[in-house]
């Protein structure tokens, strides 16, 4: 009878090897895949955010001061008394220039919020004499010069910041390259359109330009985007006036915000409608890997059960074997109590061994039945495992077709070029407003303040 039982073959070998592969594969994958992936928000679900706030650490005292610090500087201070109670507890809580470099630039952003120019400046300059590729600051830097009208030093920041987009400090999120980048094209179409300046060599600003062709493709779209902006808004705001330039601004931030609520709305519904099919999935894995459970356990209590029987039979075969029939006489005669005993014997182990086979052969199909239940349960397995996998990557198509979305929501809309020449049609503080760079500038404190919280590593747990 061929029916070899071991360890090693059969349900307890074959079907449990098979599955150690395809099962805890599986069992991860669910664990920290689909899990993970259902379990936060939509928009944070970026990985590399995540490598970041795990990779620099826990520090609680300079990132409760740091939020302390953009928590002031995002309050109204309406008298002189609050005024003077914010200043005196920013002052206690000035970081070091040795400190995490996001704690210097939340007190770098506060002070460019408070227009406190010659301060934030050296705040800036200092913080990337030490972390060069901490790219918001070097926008922020770029940002005042603008500002305050510095367009040839400004331009050198620019240049270094379009490098710089490539190879940022590792504690600078995706989001805020995006930020830098959009920035930088705003800075660029400035520049090039309503802040053309003669004192600026042409070559100076072509040689900007051309840099910027290098930035990653995947920031390219927030630059351009920003870049075909402005020229649409100094044509506005020369053909109708900085009432209709304004109304347009609000008009467009209606609009965004609505989209971006329809998009909060979808976003939302796929989160609920995958956690659904997730948690399914994980019942009906939970059952068929209880199925399967039961099978390998049944297997190999059948396994053990015949291995002791075929040892009770080889023992039975070799005392049979010892077994010797009556040997007769000189005459030929055979003693019959002799011949009745071994006869007796014989009988008896044969009738063991046909028990032992009876027994054997019992197991044999309880052990088909048990094995054929196991592997219905591991292709089971095998289906959620390809449901699952089907699962993950819609979602993850999903995921980024809302990341996608958001960016142009983000983004304003591309307008179509004008073939001809905006030629101003405004004088005197009219003109000079639609030649100022703070006119077209999108910074917002609450914006960078919500961008750099974002950034500080997670509290350790």
């Amino acid at each position: 009878m061929v029916f070899m039982l071991d360890d090693h073959d059969g349900c307890t070998g074959s079907l449990f090897r098979i599955f150690l592969m395809r099962y805890s594969w599986l069992k991860i994958y669910l664990a920290f895949g689909l899990i993970c992936v259902c379990s936060t928000e939509i928009n944070a679900q970026d990985a590399a955010k995540s490598a970041i706030k795990s990779a620099v650490g826990d520090n609680s005292d300079w990132i409760a001061s740091a939020k302390r610090i953009l928590e002031i500087g995002g309050e109204e201070q309406d008298t002189k008394e609050l005024k003077a109670k914010a200043n005196k507890e920013l002052v206690t809580l000035k970081p070091s220039m040795e400190s995490d470099p996001r704690a210097v630039f939340a007190y770098t952003l506060v002070a460019m919020a408070g227009k406190k120019w010659d301060f934030a400046q050296e705040f800036s300059t200092e913080l990337l004499n030490r972390h060069k590729n901490y790219v918001p600051a070097r926008a922020a830097k770029a940002r005042m010069l603008l500002i305050l009208d510095k367009k040839l030093l400004a331009i050198n920041e620019l240049e270094i910041l379009a490098k710089g987009l490539g190879s940022p400090a590792s504690v600078v999120t995706p989001e805020q390259l995006e930020s830098a980048a959009g920035f930088l094209g705003l800075a660029v179409g400035y520049l090039d359109g309503p802040g053309k300046d003669a004192a600026v060599k042409a070559t100076s600003l072509k040689d900007l330009i051309s840099t910027t062709d290098k930035i990653p493709q995947a920031l390219q779209e927030s630059f351009s985007t920003a870049r075909a902006a402005i020229e649409e808004e100094y044509r506005m705001f020369v053909e109708n006036g900085e009432e209709m330039l304004e109304k347009l601004r609000e008009d467009e931030r209606q609009a965004s915000e609505r989209k971006q609520a329809e998009l909060d709305a979808k976003k939302e519904k796929t989160k609920e409608e995958t956690e659904a099919a997730k948690k399914k999935l994980e019942s009906n894995f939970g059952q068929a890997k209880s199925t399967w459970d039961n099978a390998w356990a049944k297997c190999k209590t059948l396994s053990q059960n015949a291995n002791v029987l075929q040892m009770q039979k080889n023992q039975l075969i070799a005392s049979q074997s010892l077994l010797r029939p009556p040997v007769p006489d000189a005459k030929g005669n055979v003693d019959p109590i002799a011949q009745n005993r071994y006869q007796n014997d014989k009988r008896q182990s044969d009738n063991a061994i046909t028990n032992l086979d009876f027994q054997l052969n019992q197991l044999s199909s309880q052990y088909d039945v048990a094995n054929r239940n196991g592997m219905i349960a591991e292709n089971q397995m095998n289906t959620i495992r390809l449901q699952a996998e089907k699962l993950g990557m819609t979602f993850a198509m999903q995921t980024e077709s809302f990341t996608k979305a958001e960016k142009m929501i983000r983004g304003k809309d591309k307008k179509e070029q004008s073939s001809k020449k905006t030629e101003p049609k405004l004088s005197g503080a009219q003109l000079r407003k639609a030649k100022a760079f703070t006119t077209y500038d999108d910074f917002n404190f609450h914006k960078e303040q919500n961008l750099l919280i974002d950034s500080f590593p997670a509290p350790a747990q």
